[in-house]
C-alpha cells in the first residue's frame, strides 16, 4: 500500500523539491546573509459602493498633459500612480463581490433560484395576508364578548 494515496502530492519547484520547501529555504538563506524577509502585503478590500470607478477624468487629463508636451513630467507621473491605484482598488473590489467567481451561467442560475424563492414567499404572504387573523377585525377571529 502507498502512503499518501489520493492526496495530491505538492507542487514541485526546481529539482522536484515541494514549492514551499524552496521558499523556507529562500527565506533562511536570505536571513543568513542579513537580508531582511519581505513584510507581508496588507490586502484592504473596500466595498464596491465605496471604490470610485470613474478612470475616464482622470485618462483624459493624463492624455491632455502628454499631448502638451508634459509626458515627462512628475505630475504625469502622479496621476499615472493614482490610476494604477484606482485600478487596483477596483479590481480588488471587484474580485470581493459575492459571486464575482462564478460564471455568467452559475450567476444566472443563483438569479433564477433567487427570483423564484422571491415569487414563493410573495405569494405565501399574500395567502396568509387574507386570513382573518389579518384582515381588519383586531380580535383574532374569536365570537364577540
Amino acid at each position: 500500500m502507498q502512503a499518501g494515496r489520493g492526496a495530491a502530492p505538492p507542487a514541485a519547484g526546481r529539482g522536484g523539491v515541494p514549492m514551499q520547501h524552496q521558499q523556507q529555504l529562500l527565506q533562511q538563506q536570505q536571513l543568513a546573509r542579513g537580508v531582511p524577509a519581505p513584510a507581508p502585503v496588507p490586502t484592504v478590500v473596500i466595498p464596491p459602493e465605496e471604490v470610485d470607478f470613474e478612470f475616464l477624468p482622470l485618462i483624459v487629463d493624463i492624455l491632455r498633459l502628454v499631448e502638451d508636451g508634459h509626458a515627462q513630467s512628475e505630475g504625469v507621473r502622479g496621476k499615472v500612480e493614482y490610476l494604477q491605484a484606482k485600478f487596483t482598488a477596483a479590481k480588488a473590489a471587484l474580485e470581493a463581490m459575492d459571486g464575482a467567481d462564478l460564471s455568467e451561467d452559475m450567476q444566472l442560475e443563483t438569479y433564477d433560484v433567487y427570483t423564484e424563492r422571491l415569487r414563493h414567499i410573495n405569494s405565501l404572504v399574500e395567502e396568509y395576508s387574507k386570513l382573518p387573523l389579518f384582515e381588519g377585525g383586531g380580535g383574532g377571529g374569536g365570537a364577540p364578548p
